[in-house]
C-alpha cells in the first residue's frame, strides 16, 4: 500500500489482534518516526513504542483500547506541543497503514506513572494487526463535504484538501477549517466556547493531524510543503483560532 492509498484508506480501529508485530516491523515504524521533521524544530519531543503491560503501567489503568502495541508521544510544555504531537502521530499512522498495520488515537490524556525523567506525556496511539478492514473507498468515510471546510481559491489543491478532509478527529467533529490564498493553506481550529479543557486539548491535536495529512498528500503530489506562522495572521473570525499556514510549492 502506498502513502497515497494510506491517506484514503486509513481508518481508526478499535479491535486489534493481540499477536505482537515482529520486532523488525516495530523497528521499521520507530525508525520512520525518529526521522520525522516537525514544523517547529524548537520543540523537544520524543516517543516510545510500548507493549500492553507497559502502557497499563504508565497510565495506572487498563488502556481504553486493548492492543499489542502503543505509540506514546511526549513533548515539552511549550506552545504548539499538542499540534506537534498530532502531526507526528498522523504521519506515523499513515506509515503504519502503508505497512498494513492498523491504528487508533487514544483518549487517555495523561500518564500519572510515566517513566522517570520523561518529557510530559501528550497522547498515545494503539496499533497492531486487526481483522477490521481498511477503507476501500472514500465514500465510506463519514465526513463533511469539502465545501463546508474550505474557503478561497482551493481548486488547485483539491486533492491535498481532500486528504485533510479525511483526517480523523476527536468525536469525528471535524473542527479544522482551511482558507486558501495562492500557495498558502491557512489552517484554523474552531473556538471552544464552553469551559471544556479536554475538547480544547483534543482539537489542538486534531489540527496537527490535519497538518500531517496535508504534508503527506502534498509530498505525494510532488510539492514541497513547509509550515510557517503568517504575519500578519489571517482573520479567523469569531468562531475560529488560527493555527499555522502550509506553504505549497
Amino acid at each position: 500500500m502506498s502513502i497515497s492509498e494510506a491517506v484514503i484508506k486509513r481508518r481508526s480501529t478499535k479491535k486489534f489482534n493481540m499477536e505482537p508485530l515482529s520486532e523488525a516491523l516495530v523497528d521499521q515504524i520507530a525508525d520512520y518516526i525518529a526521522d520525522i521533521e516537525v514544523p517547529d524544530t524548537s520543540i523537544d519531543w520524543d516517543f516510545d513504542t510500548l507493549p500492553y503491560e507497559d502502557m497499563e503501567q504508565i497510565i495506572d489503568a487498563p488502556p481504553f483500547i486493548t492492543a499489542p502495541h502503543y505509540l506514546v508521544l511526549r513533548a515539552e510544555e511549550k506552545m504548539f506541543r499538542l499540534q506537534t504531537a498530532g502531526f507526528i502521530g498522523e504521519l506515523a499512522c499513515l506509515k503504519m497503514a502503508e505497512l498494513g498495520v492498523s491504528s487508533m488515537f487514544m483518549s487517555e490524556w495523561g500518564a500519572s506513572k510515566d517513566f522517570e525523567d520523561s518529557l510530559p506525556f501528550v497522547i498515545s496511539i494503539a496499533f497492531g494487526m486487526s481483522d477490521e478492514p481498511f477503507r476501500t473507498d472514500i465514500s465510506q468515510a463519514k465526513r463533511k463535504p469539502l465545501s463546508d471546510l474550505v474557503s478561497g481559491d482551493w481548486e488547485p489543491y483539491s486533492d491535498i484538501l481532500e486528504s485533510a478532509r479525511l483526517a480523523p478527529s476527536y468525536r469525528n467533529l471535524q473542527p479544522i477549517t482551511y482558507n486558501v490564498s495562492e500557495h498558502d493553506i491557512h489552517i484554523f481550529r474552531r473556538k471552544v466556547f464552553f469551559l471544556d479543557p479536554i475538547t480544547n486539548y483534543a482539537e489542538c491535536i486534531d489540527a496537527g493531524v490535519a497538518m500531517g495529512q496535508i504534508y503527506a498528500a502534498g509530498l505525494y503530489d510532488g510539492h514541497t510543503v513547509r509550515f510557517r506562522t503568517a504575519d500578519p495572521k489571517p482573520d479567523a473570525g469569531k468562531k475560529s483560532i488560527y493555527q499555522i499556514t502550509a506553504v505549497i510549492d
